[in-house]
């Protein structure tokens, strides 16, 4: 025997790697798209807005699911995480501002408005790329030290169920985007096994297949059968 220890359950990895995945779209459409096309700023609008309910659904997962079981086993072990979560929400509440003032501008105010909703986005995902860091090295271990891997998993399922399922996509569809095609196929395997047929087959045709490869997509068939 070498000694070597089992890696612990990860609770964050897919979760944040979907969410900087998503951020950077956001900040890429916001510094690109064509202000003085009508339809262009309102999909932009639109698509900060469903970001958002993201943005807002995660953090609420998190105090509610998370750090509300991590401070019954080790009170105070949250409390980092939690201020970052009061910085967010007034982020939040800035940043809704700001998409609402640009999906009310006139095309001479649109420029500035823009540039204001784009700087303030990118500055919360900065703040937010520390915050999600310090998750998933002090929190986590934390809950690391505090749960067995069993307990984490039934908190993760806990969030996963408690989602509803409009909003299954905002999170699954940078999730799946966001990861490597053998951790993907993974995650789809596990995915399968818990899912009715007709489920499956239905979010395998409309959600991943859009986003993978012809040659990825092919791989996949054993999984589509």
């Amino acid at each position: 025997m070498n000694g070597a220890t089992q890696p612990r359950y990860d609770m964050y990895s897919a979760i944040h790697k979907g969410i900087r995945y998503a951020h950077c779209q956001q900040l890429m459409q916001l510094s690109s798209f064509d202000i003085e096309n009508d339809a262009a700023r309102d999909a932009v609008v639109a698509s900060m807005r469903k970001h958002m309910v993201l943005c807002h659904g995660h953090l609420h997962h998190e105090n509610e699911h998370i750090h509300t079981a991590l401070e019954a086993r080790s009170p105070g072990a949250s409390e980092i995480a939690e201020e970052g979560h009061v910085e967010h929400e007034q982020s939040f509440a800035e940043i809704e501002h700001l998409i609402a003032a640009l999906a009310r501008a006139d095309k001479g105010e649109r420029a500035a408005a823009a540039r204001a909703l784009y700087r303030r986005f990118a500055l919360f995902m900065a703040h937010d790329f520390e915050h999600m860091n310090e998750e998933e090295t002090i929190l986590q271990t934390a809950l690391q030290h505090a749960f067995t891997d069993a307990e984490l998993m039934e908190i993760e399922h806990r969030i996963v169920t408690s989602i509803p399922a409009d909003e299954v996509p905002l999170s699954m569809v940078p999730m799946l985007s966001a990861m490597h095609p053998g951790d993907r196929r993974a995650t789809l395997a596990g995915m399968k096994q818990g899912m009715p047929p007709e489920a499956f087959g239905g979010l395998m045709e409309g959600m991943v297949r859009p986003l993978v490869s012809h040659s990825e997509w092919t791989q996949l068939g054993d999984l589509r059968g």
